[in-house]
């Protein structure tokens, strides 16, 4: 799956390449988390965003 990042978050969509960069899978798999912008995803919510939300195609 893939979604630009500027429908994830504005803190996301407003971050440099090199911040972005730096992201870490954390919560044993289930969290994206970028340190530098503490910011971070719950990946099974994203996924449902994706296939059936408010990002769905």
């Amino acid at each position: 799956m893939s979604t630009p990042i500027s429908l994830l978050s504005p803190t996301l969509a407003g971050a440099d390449n090199k911040k972005l960069a730096d992201v870490r899978l954390e919560g044993g798999g289930y969290d994206l988390y970028w340190p530098a912008l503490d910011e971070g995803l719950f990946i099974p919510e994203l996924c449902a965003e994706i296939t059936y939300g408010k990002l769905a195609a």
